[in-house]
Parts: C-alpha cells; sequence; structure tokens
C-alpha cells in the first residue's frame, strides 16, 4: 500500500500505536496462514465495518501483538489525513531482519572487533 495523497507517519512506540487503533476502533489481529508450516503469523488490524477484512484475522491482545512486533522487527507506518488526524490506511514494515540467520550473524564478531582483539 502506497500513501500518496496524504502524509504517513512511521512508529514504532507501542502507546502511539495503541492510540491510532482506538482512533480508529481497530483491534490487534493476526493473519492466519492457510496451513500449519513455519511461516510467521502476519500481524494486523481488524476495523468493524471494513468489507475488504480477509475472513482468516483472528483478534489478539496487545501483549501479544507487540511481542511478535518487536520479534519481528516492525515499524507502524500509519497515514495523516489533511488537518493531522490519523488515516485508517496503514502499514506494518519490517524495519530489523530477525530471522535466525541474521540473529547468528550479530553474534559472531566482526572484523573490527577481531581487530582490535588481535592488537591488544
Amino acid at each position: 500500500m502506497t500513501m500518496n495523497s496524504s502524509t504517513s507517519r512511521p512508529t514504532t512506540d507501542h502507546n502511539q500505536i495503541r492510540l491510532w487503533a482506538s482512533s480508529q476502533n481497530a483491534m490487534p489481529a493476526e493473519l492466519l496462514p492457510g496451513h500449519v508450516d513455519s511461516v510467521p503469523t502476519q500481524l494486523h488490524f481488524f476495523i468493524p465495518g471494513n468489507q475488504s477484512h480477509e475472513p482468516r484475522l483472528r483478534i489478539i491482545g496487545w501483549e501479544d501483538f507487540f511481542a511478535a512486533f518487536e520479534a519481528h522487527g516492525l515499524a507502524f507506518v500509519y497515514e495523516i489525513l489533511p488537518g493531522g488526524k490519523p488515516g485508517r490506511r496503514f502499514e506494518l514494515l519490517q524495519i530489523e531482519d530477525k530471522s535466525p540467520a541474521a540473529q547468528q550473524a550479530d553474534a559472531l564478531p566482526h572484523d573490527s572487533d577481531t581487530a582490535q582483539q588481535s592488537a591488544e
């Protein structure tokens, strides 16, 4: 989704995300996979009256939503309408690679770390 006609605001602040959800009567949800596999659940929001919702949305609690939000390294980007009011359009974008391979790479010493240790 692209938010061309309005501005957008990214955030990782949990309170700001809750405020947006409250302004839209939105509830945290997850998009369930079509079958059980290793694909992670996708976070979403259920907005009552929105006809475009997937039938596979399941409402979840805020604690579960934010645990997955942090675990997947996401940011919440939402539309700001003229006049500064939050709009309904939003995206959940990955800003950090939280895959097992990325976490393993982060745990390995970097070249600069090794060089500094060798110099000591």
